[in-house]
């Protein structure tokens, strides 16, 4: 696992009936290979006053995005597919005026990610190559975040 802090930033576009929420996001996720998460966002707010107590769920792909460094070097056709993302947790909505409110989250977060790529072996030998085989590399992130959003 890794056990430093990474930037995750979304922004979540959807519709409020009563207290609950819907709609769909979109981010830009930098934990442990860069990729962008699109999702179904879900939140429920409880509560009478404009302060409330919310949970949420989110559920959708993650497309993988990798920064050079983040690729396995000296292979060929390095490629990140797409796979599961999901978000789960609570918070608590803070108002700041008419229909302005400030989020604060805690939440888990998974994300799957899968590298495809062929392995490139040298020889020295002048009758040829042996073929590259194909080489996968699943990963299954996991992690606690604490969320700052905004809400309008």
């Amino acid at each position: 696992g890794e056990n430093q802090s990474a930037l995750e930033l979304q922004t979540v576009n959807g519709v409020q009936f009563k207290s609950w929420f819907s709609g769909i996001g979109l981010g830009l996720d930098y934990y442990r290979y860069r990729t962008i998460p699109l999702f179904l966002d879900l939140r429920k707010d409880f509560g009478k006053s404009r302060d409330k107590v919310f949970i949420y769920a989110d559920a959708g792909i993650n497309f993988g995005w990798p920064t050079e460094t983040q690729k396995t070097p000296y292979v060929a056709n390095d490629h990140f597919g797409n796979r599961f993302y999901s978000d789960v947790g609570f918070g608590y909505k803070l108002s700041t005026g008419k229909n302005k409110f400030l989020l604060l989250s805690l939440g888990y977060s998974f994300k799957r990610v899968r590298e495809s790529y062929d392995q490139l072996y040298f020889t020295p030998l002048d009758y040829g190559s042996p073929p590259t085989p194909k080489e996968t590399i699943n990963s299954d992130l996991n992690r606690i975040s604490t969320k700052i959003s905004f809400e309008f």
